[in-house]
């Protein structure tokens, strides 16, 4: 699935493997002044999207039904120094949720929760740990009943996760071994995401030796990180950043050339170690554009 950002808004819709064009869904509309400014995630068919308005929206486009989420118990946007997003399924409680982490001036942090199943917002007294020394970087994924986001704390400067257990509501930091820091190195420097592989968190990030490019895949296995597999990434010239995993296990990459504004999404076959390109382009001017995977569903959303 892939989130197109022209003057038409839509969802283009590939085979994850073959790149076979299925459909392109144009994105409804509800204001015109407004426009979505990302699509927060896709989980059993069912996509989650944020506009520019601080609105929150629920889709089906397998079905056409789309769902536009109650007001935010707090609009302050004013006041915000960060936020962060994120949409997940509890499969014990079924029931979709929407996280939103808010952090004001001097700190002070507060959750809200949506929950399909109840139709309404709460704000709930967790918060995530050392919250005062913490910045969450990019969107949120969602494994087992579980959202996690890479965040970087400000002492010691270095990486981490933060996982919210969608069921107890609860927070908790997911400390990275000594051997994941130490290859890492310094978070500045080298970027650091997270991935769904075979329904384990995984972990991608960029190394370097010398003038050579690496991007290492971790796995979190029995609550243990194992290195999955290393990428060798282009030489200079081309910038290359893997976004995630096909079903048959091979990688899907972000490619893009410093002389030419464009990007494409390309499948790395990591036994091979051979390049497919899909011919599919990406807008220019986003780090990735929106790339997740979608499965068709009956999901109503009433």
């Amino acid at each position: 699935m892939r989130e197109r950002r022209m003057d038409r808004k839509c969802l283009s819709l590939f085979c994850a493997d073959t790149f076979a064009k299925f459909s392109e869904i144009e994105l409804p509309m509800i204001k015109i002044e407004s426009h979505f400014r990302v699509v927060v995630g896709s989980y059993n068919g069912v996509v989650c999207l944020y506009d520019s308005d601080f609105e929150t929206y629920l889709w089906n486009p397998s079905i056409r039904k789309f769902k536009i989420l109650p007001q935010v118990l707090n609009d302050r946007r004013g006041q915000l120094a960060h936020f962060a997003i994120s949409f997940g399924f509890h499969p014990e409680g079924d029931d979709y949720k929407v996280v939103r982490i808010l952090t004001f001036e001097r700190h002070m942090i507060e959750v809200e929760v949506y929950s399909h199943r109840l139709e309404y917002w709460r704000r709930i007294n967790a918060v995530p740990p050392n919250s005062h020394e913490l910045y969450i970087q990019g969107e949120g994924t969602c494994v087992n009943g579980v959202v996690y986001w890479v965040i970087k704390e400000s002492f010691p400067s270095c990486n981490s996760i933060l996982s919210f257990d969608l069921g107890n509501e609860n927070f908790q930091t997911v400390r990275l071994s000594d051997s994941l820091l130490r290859a890492i190195g310094d978070p500045r420097r080298f970027p650091v995401s997270i991935r769904v592989f075979e329904k384990s968190l995984s972990l991608f990030h960029e190394r370097r030796e010398g003038t050579v490019r690496y991007c290492d895949i971790w796995v979190l296995e029995m609550g243990s990180w194992k290195l999955f597999h290393t990428i060798l990434l282009p030489a200079r010239g081309c910038i290359a950043w893997p976004v995630g995993f096909a079903s048959n296990g091979q990688v899907h990459i972000v490619m893009s050339s410093r002389k030419v504004r464009s990007k494409t999404l390309v499948l790395y076959d990591l036994k091979s170690q051979r390049v497919k390109d899909s011919e599919i382009k990406l807008h220019a001017y986003r780090p990735s554009g929106y790339i997740d995977y979608f499965r068709e569903s009956l999901v109503l959303l009433d």
